[in-house]
């Protein structure tokens, strides 16, 4: 039986159009991390190998099916039903990372307020949900990806509990750049690089995008705040400020995307409310958890 990291028996089952369904385990995440892998070094040895090596196709051989949705759950417990995007190794690993192992260390979330910057297709405001939330306020910009998103909430039955808002999370409201794939992957990012730059680095399009700051959208308690925005944690730190100081979430954020971000994003939460205790956690990715 497969269980997360604090030893939860866990239900993730794929199911393809024709309802055929395989039951995720260990063997599979590991198949597929070791695929990633893999397409990771053909990548930095100059060969495409997102595309050429970890793609749908190699996915799709080692599960023995096209999958269409994901069930999750907890063994004994509700399921949240997800839509699977093309980007289908990405999001297997996404789905070992942010459920299995708790990338985010969510705890015990029932009752609380949750917000999800950088939602991608749902997969942490769901599982937020199946941790209890009584709310979760989820921000994705790209508008494809956006779609995923409110279809699996609706999907999931969870319309009462999720909020999706069509926008990227900053600074100040304004507007911006967005370089994005429109596959359902997670590496949308706001930049200032080249159109050029862009399609080097496999970006399939450029998009004008909404930006909001937290302080102008949110006005009620905030419990658990998670961010996870492609190298903007910082500035999603300074458009909450009001409510970070307010509230004093726990925070779960992503300590990778620039070089910087290990002195400067612990120095900036400092600075707007001196009392949190900052960690590191390496359970999937290098994240900050801040209590």
């Amino acid at each position: 039986t497969l269980a997360d990291r604090q030893g939860r028996a866990l239900r993730l089952v794929l199911r393809d159009g024709r309802n055929r369904s395989r039951r995720l385990d260990g063997r599979i995440f590991t198949a597929v991390r070791l695929a990633k892998r893999r397409g990771l070094a053909a990548s930095s040895a100059g060969v495409n190998g997102r595309d050429k090596l970890f793609n749908a196709e190699v996915v799709r051989r080692l599960l023995g099916i096209n999958p269409v949705r994901l069930e999750a759950g907890f063994a004994r417990g509700p399921c949240v039903s997800l839509a699977v995007p093309d980007d289908l190794g990405n999001f297997i690993s996404d789905v070992y990372a942010v459920i299995v192992v708790n990338q985010y260390d969510a705890g015990d979330l029932g009752g609380l307020t949750v917000v999800d910057a950088g939602a991608n297709i749902g997969l942490f405001s769901l599982y937020a949900c199946l941790r209890g939330a009584r709310r979760v306020l989820a921000f994705e910009p790209v508008a494809e990806t956006f779609a995923l998103l409110r279809g699996n909430v609706a999907r999931s039955g969870v319309t009462d509990r999720v909020v999706c808002f069509p926008a990227a999370l900053g600074r100040a409201r304004g507007s911006g750049r967005m370089f994005c794939n429109t596959r359902g992957d997670g590496s949308a990012r706001l930049s200032r690089m080249s159109a050029a730059a862009g399609r080097r680095l496999g970006y399939e399009a450029v998009r004008r995008t909404q930006i909001l700051a937290l302080d102008d959208v949110v006005r009620e308690r905030v419990d658990f705040l998670k961010i996870d925005v492609e190298g903007q944690e910082r500035n999603v730190l300074l458009g909450g400020r009001g409510l970070i100081a307010r509230n004093k979430p726990v925070i779960s954020m992503a300590a990778y995307h620039r070089r910087e971000d290990s002195r400067v994003l612990p120095r900036t939460l400092l600075g707007i409310r001196g009392d949190y205790l900052i960690g590191v956690n390496s359970f999937a990715e290098r994240d900050f958890i801040c209590r």
